[in-house]
Parts: structure tokens; sequence; C-alpha cells
């Protein structure tokens, strides 16, 4: 039991806030699940992009993927150790995918999008001992787990406008208290739903599309610049019960907004596109809802006293745009650069409410896409030149909490995508 509950204090690092704003149930939700937006700082709300669970803090992100008919599947080849300096034995594995399908052929301007994902924290199993010896009279197993059914809509008239939702079944299970022989389960099941939306400018298309350097007729280099605006809305629902409704937590609900800016060149050679390279800055900030009363002196946590709505405590021009966190605020800044479609790196930080320092995130992913779009180019064969079309593999590998009091955490992940896929 020690070691549960030294896991839930170090998980409640994720949630920490002050007792004027309040703590939620179930933080875990409110972890980014994506491994190239964790590297670049747990990132999510405003940044696009063609993760196949990097929809998971904007739901609206599928309307954005679904632009290109596709499926895509991620997996761990690992259970990630959370924490393995401090040796908690506190697991976690994450899974997914995501489809999509774009109407344009159709001379209709709209995509959908669709995705699952699975998440378990695993505490680990314990064991209770009778009060006359060490004899085991019995064992529980401890967790967080949540499903996350995502929906998305993209609309493409010379802005791209998206909008999502997520409805998360979630099933927590801290383990059985026992007191004068009674024991009471610490369990409690319920559903969460996020909402999203996401606007994406697309200014080289709109300001210069005819902008290119040729380098002979069948090669030339054009700049590909955007500006993406983000907003979502996390963990709406009924508060959580464990044991009994007076005691009932707020779930974890939070919201977010940020902006992401992408420049880079793209070349087209052979009638193939390839992107050089991308740089994309993004800031996010976000602040848990929850409302609570002050605790009278000497008594801990506070009274419950409702959600805030929208923004709750976030000023758009000091936080976002001055980018100066706070004790009620997270600040997010993300740094991604994408070379040649081949080799993404990231890093990232966040620092506020809960953090008394910056925390570093970095990571690195790998991609097949370009390599073969390099080779169908230059080789013109059929056969890259198919492979190239419809199938990626991509490898991820990150690290969470960089350098942060030997709390560094690295996680591995795999990406398989089919493009381009014709009904």
């Amino acid at each position: 039991m020690k070691r549960l509950i030294l896991a839930l204090v170090v998980l409640s690092l994720f949630n920490v806030s002050s007792f004027a704003q309040g703590e939620g149930a179930i933080p875990v939700m409110t972890l980014q699940t994506s491994l190239p937006l964790i590297g670049a700082g747990g990132i999510g709300v405003a940044k696009a992009n063609n993760d196949p669970i990097g929809y998971y803090l904007n739901p609206a992100i599928l309307g954005y993927t679904s632009q290109n008919n596709h499926a895509s599947l991620f997996f761990m080849p690992n259970k990630v150790d959370w924490f393995p300096s401090i040796s908690i034995d506190v697991t976690k594995n994450t899974y997914g995918f995501n489809l999509g399908y774009n109407f344009s052929e159709l001379d209709i301007p709209i995509s959908i999008g669709f995705g699952y994902i699975h998440d378990k924290f695993d505490y680990g199993t314990f064991y209770r001992t009778g009060s006359d010896g060490p004899d085991i009279i019995g064992q529980f197993d401890s967790y967080d787990i949540f499903d996350a059914y995502s929906f998305g809509i993209g609309i493409d008239y010379y802005l791209q406008f998206n909008l999502g939702m997520s409805i998360k079944p979630y099933d927590s299970n801290l383990g059985p208290s026992v007191t004068e022989n009674e024991k009471v389960e610490a369990k409690a099941e319920g559903t969460a739903f996020d909402y999203g939306t996401m606007i994406i400018t697309p200014i080289s298309k709109l300001l210069f599309n005819d902008a290119k350097y040729e380098f002979c007729e069948t090669a030339y280099i054009k700049p590909n610049v955007n500006f993406t605006l983000g907003y979502a809305i996390s963990n709406v629902g009924d508060e959580v019960v464990y044991f009994d409704e007076a005691q009932a937590d707020p779930l974890s609900r939070t919201g977010r907004l940020g902006y992401t800016f992408d420049f880079g060149f793209d070349a087209h050679i052979n009638n193939t596109e390839i992107n050089l390279f991308t740089y994309s800055f993004t800031a996010e900030v976000e602040d848990i809802l929850i409302k609570t009363i002050e605790p009278e002196p000497g008594v801990f946590g506070g009274i419950f006293d409702g959600y805030q709505s929208f923004l709750g405590d976030i000023d758009v021009w000091d936080n976002l745009v001055l980018l100066n966190p706070s004790d009620k605020v997270i600040l997010r800044k993300g740094h991604t650069l994408s070379l040649f479609e081949t080799l993404t790196l990231t890093t990232g930080s966040f620092v506020g409410r809960g953090y008394r320092s910056t925390i570093g995130t970095s990571g690195y992913g790998l991609s097949s896409e370009g390599v073969l779009k390099i080779i169908s180019a230059t080789m013109n064969n059929s056969f890259f030149t198919y492979f190239a079309k419809h199938f990626v593999v991509e490898y991820y590998d990150v690290t969470l909490f960089e350098g942060y009091n030997r709390l560094d955490t690295e996680m591995q992940g795999i990406s398989l995508h089919m493009n381009n896929i014709k009904f």
C-alpha cells in the first residue's frame, strides 16, 4: 500500500494547483498521449499533425488529418516505466488508431475523421496480509484506464475550420479500504467528454501561392507558411465517486488555448512533392477549471464550488502573447523541426501551476516517407512510387521530465500509416 500511495503522490504532479483553484480526480486523463507532442513540451491543442493519436488533447485535429484518405495505427513496443529511477513500479501503455476520408473528389470541401485511443496507468498488484501474521489473505490490481472515441470534421474554404469531440469512458480502481474487517472498494466508473476547435490559416497559399524558385522544368521549391489557432475543453462530466457521493471529487476539467507558426519549404521533383524542412513554434496555456472554497485554518484542501467556464484564469495577453506562466496557469512551449519527411526533432518545456521550475522535454522521430519519396523521384521506379504513395512506417523516442529531479521518463512508439486510400 505504501507503494500505491507513493505512486499517487507522484502522479499528483500532473494536476497540482493552488487550493484556491482546486484539484481534480483521475489526473492521468489530462496527459498528452502522442509521443511527438510529448517531446515538444506536451503540447497538442493547436498543433496540426498526422500522428495516429495526435488528436487526444483536441479532437478537432481529426478534421485536419482526414484531409488525406488514410488509416493509421500507433502502439508502444514496450510498456513505459514511469519515473524508473525512484522504483515505484508504475507502468503506462497506450495504443490507438484513426481513419480519415476527404469528400473533395465529390466537390465537397469537407473531410471527416474517427479515432480511438486506449490508455492504461498500471499501479501494480498489491497484497493484503492479516492482522495475525504475514500470511497473504487477498490481493488487488490498481489502475486508471480510459478509452477515447473521437470524431472530427474539417471544412476547407480559404481557411481550414475544424471541429471535434471525444467520448471517454473511464475505469479507476485504487484498491480496497479496510476498516474493522469491512472492505470498501475505491473504484469509480463514468464517462467524460472533450470538445475542441482549430483554425488553420494557410498564409503562403492565400498570399503568395505562385511564389517558387525553379531549378529546371521538372523541379522547383515553394514556401509553406501556416498559422494555427486552437482551443479545447477536456474532461467534462459528472463528479467521480469512489466511496460515497458525499466524498465525490470533480473531474480534471481543463481548458487549453494555443497557437502554432509553421515555416518551411516544399520541393516538387518529377511530380513528387517532398517537404525539405519545416520549423514549428507552438505556445499553449492550460487551466484546471475547478473552483474551491478556501478551507478553514489547519484544514487540508478545499470544498468543491463548481467549474469555471471557457478560459478560466487564462489571461490571453499575459499568458499566451507575452508567454508568462502563473500560479494558476501552465505555459507550454514546443519546437518541432522536420527534415526531408525523414527526421523529426522535438524539444519543449512547461512551467506554471504546480511546477516550481521549468520542466524540459525532448525527442526524435524517424519516418520512411521521405526516403521513399526521394527514391521514387530520382529512380522513377514504379514499386517505390507505389509504396511511397501509400505506406509509411515511423518510430519515435521521447523523454518527459528531462533532467527534473531524476524523474526522466522515456517512451518509444511505432506508427503505421496507409495513405491515399481509394474507395
